[in-house]
This record gives structure tokens, C-alpha cells and sequence, in this order.
């Protein structure tokens, strides 16, 4: 066990001096010697230094990486925090736990970083609406915002409509018929029912039924397009 403590001594000892680097960051560091640990596991420390120095959001920020502890899982809250540190603040401040987890994900294609438009586009919008309804809109973005993002990444065409055409017919679904986003989370054809020519109004064929009876009517409707329901 004493080896072991030392070769881990010998390491982070080698890692800190390459903070050397960096004289400007001294005072900063000297002001708070627990980011050191966290910029040497850095693979852009100038990066990941500017997404800390922020007094406000200083102590949330620092509890993220400490959650987020592998280099794989920093490099990427690091790249969420570039862009969007302050959304991300102002959902943790709000008491949403966890919805840090929202942002991390790989920015390396046009799918991934369309996706990102959207999700800081419909938080956003959403900030300002009650708790239950913010809580619902993570509910479904939990649920459904990974299947949705590989979406974006494999159909281009799905990509370049979705914030105009599929995302503001599910949101007048919503609202006309009051229902909360849990209501359509659970179904994994939601996106293909929408882009039906009657798509949007099949959730309005009976004004009493329910979601299943949609369904039922587009696979009867259109089996060729909706086969599997």
C-alpha cells in the first residue's frame, strides 16, 4: 500500500509542475489550491481554468467536477461550461440536481451541435415558465434526449427540420390539448407520427381518446409509415 501512495505521490507531484506553465494562474490557485488537482487532469487547462473563474457560480461549478471526476467526463463538462455556464448555473441554482448531465455529450458532428441549439433554446424558454413545468420538460428531455440526438446525427433531413416543423407541432399538441411532456416520453415513434401528413391532427381525431388511440388510427391510416404500432 505505501508503493502504491508513492507512485500516486510521484504522479500528481509530475502532473502539478506542468501548472508551472502557467504564472498567471498562481494567485487564482493560491486562492483556491483544490482547482490544482482539477486543471492537471485537464486536456485544455486555459479552457477549463476560464470556466471556473466565476465568483458566483465558483463553489457549484467546483462540486460539478467533482462529480464528473474522470478526464473523459471533465473534457466534456468542461466544453458544456464554454458555452453554457451560465443555463447550467441557473438549473442547479433552481434545485434541479443532476441537470448538468443534459450537456454532456460529444460536440464532433453537425447532429450533436444542432441538437445543443436546441436544448439551450428550449431551457431557455422554459426558465421562466412554473417549477411543474420545468420539471416536465426535463422529465421528457431525460427520456427521450439521447434517442433524439442520435437522430439528429443519423438523418439529415430530420436534423435540418426539426427546430421549424416536428418540435413546434409537438408543441402545439401540448398546449391545445394541456398535457404535461410526460404524457408522449415513453413512446419511441412520437418524432414519426408527427411527420405524417396528418400527423399533428391525428392527436386530435377524438376528442376524448387517448394517446393509444392515436396511434391506433395512424397504424391503420398509414401501415406503410408507421408499421410497428
Amino acid at each position: 500500500m505505501q508503493q502504491d501512495f508513492l507512485q500516486y505521490f510521484e504522479k500528481q507531484s509530475y502532473l502539478l509542475k506542468d501548472l508551472g506553465k502557467y504564472p498567471r494562474w498562481m494567485p487564482w490557485i493560491e486562492k483556491h489550491p483544490e482547482i490544482a488537482a482539477l486543471l492537471v487532469l485537464a486536456s485544455d487547462p486555459t479552457r477549463f481554468n476560464k470556466s471556473l473563474i466565476n465568483d458566483n457560480c465558483y463553489n457549484l461549478i467546483t462540486g460539478l467536477f467533482v462529480q464528473h471526476a474522470s478526464r473523459d467526463e471533465a473534457i466534456v463538462l468542461t466544453q458544456a461550461l464554454d458555452t453554457n455556464r451560465q443555463l447550467i448555473c441557473r438549473l442547479a441554482q433552481k434545485g434541479l440536481v443532476g441537470s448538468q448531465a443534459l450537456f454532456l455529450f460529444p460536440r464532433d458532428n453537425p447532429g450533436a451541435i444542432e441538437y445543443e441549439y436546441w436544448l439551450v433554446e428550449v431551457l431557455n424558454d422554459t426558465l421562466g415558465q412554473s417549477e411543474e413545468q420545468l420539471s416536465s420538460l426535463l422529465n421528457f428531455l431525460f427520456e427521450q434526449g439521447t434517442s433524439l440526438r442520435g437522430r439528429m446525427i443519423d438523418d439529415d433531413s430530420f436534423r435540418d427540420t426539426f427546430r421549424q416543423e416536428s418540435w413546434p407541432k409537438l408543441m402545439r399538441v401540448i398546449n391545445r390539448g394541456q398535457q404535461p411532456f410526460e404524457f408522449y416520453v415513453n413512446d419511441s415513434h412520437l418524432w414519426e407520427l408527427l411527420a405524417l401528413p396528418q400527423g399533428e391532427a391525428l392527436f386530435f381525431s377524438f376528442p376524448s381518446a387517448t394517446w393509444e388511440c392515436s396511434l391506433d388510427r395512424a397504424a391503420v391510416s398509414y401501415p406503410s409509415v408507421y408499421p410497428s404500432v
